[in-house]
C-alpha cells in the first residue's frame, strides 16, 4: 500500500500549465495500455516500466503518463487508470501543454496513434520537446505475412514517423536495434543526422496483479502437474500450432512419462484454424490447458508450478517469458533465435529442429536434463527504471537543454 501511495503521490496536485520553478516532465505515452490491457508483452513492459519509473523518477522530472487516440490529441492520463475496475469511467484529463526541457517518451507501441499527431508533436519539438520513442521490434515491416495488412501499414507509418521525428530511438535488445540500423540505412539514410539509437534497459520480476482479478479463483488449479508451459498471444510467429504438433507426438509415444501442455496467451489474429484446434482438441482439459484470459496473478502462479518454459517463435524483439522464467530459476527451451541466445545466454537450451519427432525427442530429454538454472538472473525493473532515469535525464536536462545525443543503456548482460 506505501508503494501505490507513494506512486500515486507523484500525480496529485501536479499543475498542467508552467509555472516559476516548474519541474520538467517525463511525459510517458501510454495511449494503448491506457484504452485496453490486452495482458500482451508489450504492455506488460509498459505498465511494469510506468511503475518503476513513478518510484524513480529522472532527477528534476515529474513522471506524467500521458494518452491519445485517433482523434483526440494528447491529454493526462488518470493516475488511477492501472487500478480501474470494469466498467469504471476515467477523468478524461486536461490537454497537454509541454515546455522547453520535457521528454516525450513513447513507451507505448501506438503506430495506429502516433502519426496522426505528427503536427503537434513536431510543434512539441519546436519549442524544445525531446522525442524518445521505443522500439520492440521491425518484425510487421521484416515478416508481414505474420500479421495483418493494417497493423503492417500502421507499423510501417509509424516507423517512418520515428524516422522523421524522433531524437532518440530506444531499442530493447541488440537484435532490434541491428535490424532497425539495416531499415534505416535503406530507407532513411540521413535519419542519423538527427536522431540517436540506444537501448533500452529491459527488467523482469514476477508478474504482481494491479487490480486484484483473478485471485479468488486460479483456473489453474486444476491442472495437474508435471506440465510445460508456453506464454504469448496466438499469433503466427509463435508456432504454437508446430508445439501441438510435437506434444501430440509426446503424448502417443511417451503416455505416462509425457507432461502436460499448459498455455498462456490472448486469442490473436490469423489463428482461426489453430484456435479451434485447441479448443476442440481430444486432450483439451485432460493434458492440454489453453488460459486465453488469464491475468497476472494466473500467470505467475503457472511460472511458479510449471516444470519449464518452451518457446518455439519464429520472431521476436526480446523475449519477456525467457527472462521471467531464468528469474525464478526455471529451464527454458527455445528455438536457437540470436535474441534468445543474447538474453539467455547458455542458461537456455536451444533447439533447431521443430519437426514433431524431433522435437518431441527434444522436449523429452530436456525434461530428463534441464540444466541447471540461477534463481535471480537478470534485474529488476527498478533497477531498470533507475538505469533509464539517469539516462533521459542526461540527454534532456532543462538546465543545459542538451539534445541528440547518444544514450548509452544497455540491457541485461548475458555473457555465461
Amino acid at each position: 500500500m506505501r508503494s501505490l501511495l507513494h506512486w500515486l503521490g507523484r500525480f496529485s496536485g501536479l499543475a498542467v500549465g508552467g509555472h516559476a520553478g516548474r519541474l520538467a516532465e517525463l511525459l510517458v505515452d501510454v495511449s494503448v495500455l491506457y484504452q485496453q490491457d490486452a495482458g500482451t508483452g508489450i504492455q506488460r513492459v509498459v505498465r511494469s516500466l510506468l511503475l518503476a519509473l513513478g518510484e524513480n523518477a529522472p532527477p528534476g522530472f515529474r513522471v506524467r503518463p500521458v494518452y491519445a487516440t485517433k482523434t483526440r490529441s494528447y491529454r493526462y492520463a488518470d493516475p488511477d487508470f492501472l487500478w480501474r475496475k470494469p466498467g469504471q469511467r476515467l477523468d478524461p484529463g486536461e490537454p497537454l501543454r509541454p515546455r522547453s526541457g520535457d521528454i516525450f517518451f513513447g513507451l507505448d507501441l501506438c503506430a495506429h496513434i502516433l502519426p496522426r499527431h505528427r503536427r503537434r508533436l513536431r510543434a512539441w519539438r519546436r519549442r524544445g520537446v525531446t522525442m524518445q520513442l521505443v522500439v520492440y521490434d521491425l518484425l510487421p515491416v521484416l515478416r508481414p505475412d505474420w500479421f495483418s495488412e493494417r497493423m503492417t501499414r500502421n507499423f510501417r507509418q509509424w516507423l517512418h514517423f520515428l524516422a522523421w521525428e524522433a531524437d532518440s530511438a530506444l531499442c530493447i535488445s541488440a537484435d532490434v536495434e541491428h535490424r532497425l540500423r539495416g531499415w534505416l540505412a535503406q530507407h532513411h539514410p540521413n535519419a542519423s543526422a538527427h536522431m540517436s539509437i540506444g537501448r533500452l534497459p529491459m527488467g523482469t520480476d514476477i508478474p504482481v496483479p494491479v487490480s486484484g482479478h483473478g485471485i479468488e479463483a486460479l483456473p489453474e488449479d486444476s491442472i495437474a502437474k508435471p506440465y510445460i508451459l508456453m506464454v504469448g498471444t496466438i499469433e503466427p510467429r509463435k508456432a504454437y500450432d508446430r508445439a501441438l504438433d510435437a506434444f501430440e507426438r509426446v503424448w502417443s509415444v511417451y503416455e505416462k512419462d509425457a507432461p502436460n501442455l499448459v498455455i498462456v496467451g490472448r486469442s490473436g489474429w490469423k489463428t482461426e484454424e489453430l484456435q479451434s484446434r485447441l479448443h476442440r482438441h481430444p486432450e483439451a482439459g485432460r493434458r492440454l490447458f489453453w488460459l486465453a484470459d488469464a491475468d497476472d496473478a494466473v500467470l505467475a502462479r503457472c511460472y511458479g508450478r510449471c516444470e519449464g518454459l518452451l518457446i518455439t517463435s519464429l520472431g521476436e524483439g526480446y523475449g519477456l517469458p525467457v527472462v521471467e522464467a531464468l528469474r525464478i530459476g526455471r529451464p527454458v527451451l527455445a528455438r536457437d533465435l540470436p535474441v534468445f541466445r543474447e538474453i539467455g545466454g547458455s542458461r537456455v537450451t536451444y533447439f533447431t529442429n521443430d519437426s514433431p519427432a524431433a522435437l518431441a525427442k527434444t522436449i523429452m530429454d530436456w525434461i530428463e536434463v534441464p540444466g541447471a538454472c540461477t534463481v535471480g538472473v537478470g534485474e529488476g525493473w527498478d533497477q531498470a527504471a533507475r538505469r533509464l532515469a539517469n539516462a533521459l535525464s542526461a540527454t534532456s536536462s532543462p538546465a543545459t537543454g542538451r539534445r541528440n545525443e547518444a544514450i548509452p543503456l544497455h540491457g541485461i548482460s548475458n555473457a555465461a
